[in-house]
């Protein structure tokens, strides 16, 4: 998964270097990509020579930004060879307008409320609403939006964005119940759907 966010890239989970190829021609310059510890090497290949790897709790600087690598419930690998080879984690990122945070990959956890504590609150937050049945196997690693919902509150976010849905059927939930469950959940707490939204396939903005 990744991010653009002016002149940097935030990598989560996954890493398509055919989409990093691709997004890295339509770039004149290359942007600094952040990730993980391990993925520098792998990125630099895919020509961003300014790739830097960070370890939960380290922090860079990027223009006016402060890029933070920080904690979350997930972990990595694609194959039988790879496992927990790299660092998976989310991205805080304090802006002059106000902080952003990016969950890429993750499970429900108390890392939640202890970033929202640290450094909320946050003007958006990204997180993930898609791949969460069967809850048994996926729980551990993968929010369902009812578990987004409460994350949104713990975060202390003035506005969420649902990602990590609708592209690929990738777990056992129907494809559009990801929507209809954030929905349910966001009724249940008593909360705005303006405050927890999810955008349609090619846009850029909320209606």
């Amino acid at each position: 998964m990744v991010v653009l966010l002016g002149a940097a890239y935030l990598v989560a989970d996954g890493c398509d270097t055919a989409s990093l190829k691709k997004l890295r021609q339509q770039q004149e310059k290359a942007p600094v990509i952040v990730s993980g510890l391990g993925n520098a090497n792998l990125l630099r290949k895919q020509g961003y020579q300014s790739a830097l790897a960070l370890d939960w709790g380290e922090h860079t600087q990027v223009g006016p930004a402060t890029l933070h690598f920080v904690e979350c419930q997930h972990r990595s690998g694609r194959g039988a060879f790879d496992q927990m080879k790299t660092l998976w984690g989310s991205f805080v990122v304090q802006t002059p307008k106000g902080a952003i945070y990016f969950a890429g990959d993750t499970g429900y956890s108390p890392h939640f409320k202890a970033q929202g504590e640290k450094f909320g609150p946050f003007a958006l937050s990204l997180l993930p609403i898609g791949a969460y049945e069967p809850r048994w196997f996926m729980k551990d690693i993968h929010l369902n939006p009812e578990e987004a919902v409460q994350a949104h509150l713990d975060l202390n976010s003035q506005q969420s964005l649902g990602i990590h849905f609708g592209v690929f059927q990738l777990t056992w939930e129907a494809i559009d119940s990801r929507i209809t469950d954030l929905e349910a959940a966001l009724d249940a707490q008593g909360l705005s759907r303006k405050t927890f939204w999810v955008l349609e396939p090619g846009a850029s903005s909320y209606k």
